[in-house]
């Protein structure tokens, strides 16, 4: 029997030289501007339709390519400066009602 071989990677992780250089070009996420939790929601068929169309809109408007995600953060962030009264919200329809009409100002 021959002797085993390791791979170039595998070798490369139990040596003890210095990691190569990383480029300064990241795939994936860029890094976030403060801490975050991923959680996981449910919103309805139409709504999912209205965020992509929305995002089309953008990137067709004005170059920027948003996702879905942004805008959510974006909408929640704007809600929360809102800072509205919700003494009289008592259910979903109820406060979609006054964020919407937030909007329209």
């Amino acid at each position: 029997m021959g002797k085993a071989r390791v791979g170039s990677q595998a070798a490369r992780l139990f040596s003890k030289e210095a990691a190569p250089a990383r480029s300064t070009s990241r795939l994936g996420r860029p890094p976030a501007a403060r801490p975050g939790e991923q959680i996981t929601t449910s919103i309805y068929a139409d709504q999912v339709l209205a965020l992509d169309r929305t995002c089309l809109d953008l990137r067709g408007g004005n170059g920027w390519r948003a996702t879905r995600a942004e805008l959510l953060r974006a909408l929640v962030d704007g809600f929360l400066k809102s800072k509205p009264d919700l003494s009289a919200v008592r259910s979903e329809t109820d406060l979609a009602n006054l964020v919407g009409s937030r909007l329209k100002g």
